[in-house]
């Protein structure tokens, strides 16, 4: 990536990675129509550490979830 400082990458990182999950979990999911639908405090714990890491650990995040 062409990103050389840390704190800008965590900063498009993280809500790219928490993008993705909530994707995965909304879509054809009909539960969006009843109630509110959120990941988890344990799974954005999870993707917050990943997502900081590097920008292969983000893509590996990004295929996990596009996967399912």
């Amino acid at each position: 990536a062409g990103v050389r400082d840390q704190s800008v990458f965590n900063f498009v990182a993280i809500p790219q990675g928490m993008a993705i999950a909530t994707l995965e979990l909304v879509f054809r999911n009909p539960d969006v129509l009843k109630r509110n639908v959120k990941i988890t405090k344990g799974d954005a714990c999870q993707l917050m550490t990943e997502c900081t890491q590097n920008l292969y650990t983000v893509c590996e995040v990004f295929r996990r979830y596009a996967r399912r």
